[in-house]
């Protein structure tokens, strides 16, 4: 993928997809369709790699995106990572 800076410069080279085609886990994989900052070309790729993905599209940007906590609970929920029903998120918490 291209940043606009010569490779040379980058410090992190941002190689998620080696990260997530290695990982044996689930990964929840989150993007919203009219991204023009990465285009949801690079979840698809993403989930085309990984061992469990969900992959989940929403319409919206890169940065304006609802907070989908009922599909983070949910899939936590599934794959064991809490076992008790997780609480609201309130207002004041959400990003």
């Amino acid at each position: 993928m291209k940043y606009g800076v010569p490779r040379a410069l980058l410090i992190n080279h941002f190689d998620t997809r080696a990260v997530v085609q290695h990982y044996p886990g689930p990964v929840l994989l989150l993007h919203g369709t009219r991204d023009r900052t990465f285009g949801d070309v690079n979840a698809r790729t993403l989930a085309a790699v990984a061992r469990h993905p969900r992959l989940e599209l929403a319409d919206c940007g890169h940065a304006d995106c609802p907070p989908r906590w009922d599909l983070v609970r949910s899939f936590l929920a599934q794959n064991g990572v809490c076992k008790a029903p997780l609480p609201e998120v309130s207002h004041e918490d959400r990003c």
